[in-house]
């Protein structure tokens, strides 16, 4: 009995956090008077010299101090009038390619449950649903294709779902944190959304969000089936470049004349401008005739990675490696000496 007494008290504590009050940043213990703020940025707070020590080293806010969107100054989590829950809100204005958030993972898997009670409960008000079941709903995981990296980013976890969406996320591999990135200018206010489902045809998008997470969206795209119908084009199109093996002047035609005015259209993210201008390098530095018009897509290739991740990431410094050494490509002049 009093062991079933002390697990009844446990579950209670575990359910205490509350994500719309102050917390440490590093270690989720929530204590509005001994929280200080980071000394240099004066937006990161802390419970303790120790988190904050821990935070520099391991956390990575010494590569994002003053860089990046802080909670409680830039944005915060609330009640969401749009959505059931919680939301993520811009306390500030936030401007297309400012970066919300830059956060590591608590935990990769459910069988690597944090030690910590402060973050123990800090994932479980992610929820209602009990035990571990939390890190396995892809709702609340974070998944990367390249190198399988999973985990799970708390304040990441809050941002809702919009099939358009104003913001967009990628994983900094070399870093260690997801990073979110305003598409669009974000007014203050207003609730930060990304898509959790952007390549996938709406049609299985709308399944996958109830199969999946459990809702139903109700975004412009989910009432307005015109809309819902070009970022189904825009899905088709990239298919048509990537994967088909169409001809070059063909990817080229679609990726300028189709691709890059839907794009605008939606005021999509950086991150695709720059996937698609270096899709067009490869395509025309094929031959001498297009030399001068795959430098010129290169470098904004470059320019959108740098908006996005920042100069240190691979991406970007790949890309700038493209604009200093075009000829290490391995399409370059592929159909003049082939």
């Amino acid at each position: 009995q009093h062991q079933h007494q002390h697990q009844h008290q446990h579950q209670l504590f575990i359910m205490v956090f509350d994500p719309t009050a102050p917390f440490c940043a590093y270690c989720y213990k929530q204590n509005r008077e001994k929280l200080k703020k980071c000394s240099k940025c004066h937006s990161r707070c802390y419970c303790s010299r120790a988190c904050q020590a821990q935070d520099w080293r391991l956390g990575c806010h010494k590569l994002f101090c003053g860089q990046v969107g802080e909670i409680g100054v830039d944005y915060e989590i609330r009640p969401s009038p749009s959505k059931k829950g919680l939301g993520v809100f811009a306390r500030r204005d936030i401007h297309r390619d400012e970066t919300i958030l830059a956060e590591r993972s608590v935990a990769e898997t459910a069988s690597c449950m944090p030690k910590e009670e402060s973050v123990r409960a800090a994932i479980m008000a992610l929820t209602p649903l009990e035990g571990l079941t939390v890190l396995d709903r892809s709702s609340f995981r974070s998944k990367f294709e390249r190198n399988n990296v999973g985990g799970l980013h708390l304040n990441f976890s809050r941002v809702n779902h919009d099939c358009i969406g104003n913001s967009h996320h990628a994983f900094d591999e070399k870093r260690g944190v997801i990073l979110l990135v305003a598409s669009t200018t974000i007014r203050k206010g207003e609730e930060i959304f990304y898509s959790y489902t952007f390549q996938t045809p709406h049609s299985e998008a709308i399944k996958k969000h109830s199969f999946c997470w459990d809702f139903t969206c109700t975004c412009r795209a989910c009432r307005v089936p015109k809309i819902a119908h070009k970022l189904d084009l825009m899905i088709k199109y990239d298919h048509q470049i990537v994967k088909e093996g169409r001809e070059t002047h063909e990817c080229i035609d679609i990726a300028t004349k189709k691709l890059l005015p839907l794009y605008n259209e939606f005021e999509c993210s950086s991150y695709f401008y720059s996937r698609i201008y270096s899709d067009l390098f490869q395509f025309s530095i094929t031959q001498r005739k297009t030399y001068e018009q795959a430098m010129y897509y290169i470098r904004l290739a470059y320019q959108e990675s740098l908006n996005f991740f920042g100069y240190e990431a691979p991406l970007t410094k790949k890309k700038y490696n493209n604009v200093l050494h075009p000829e290490e490509s391995p399409n370059y002049m592929a159909l003049e000496y082939g």
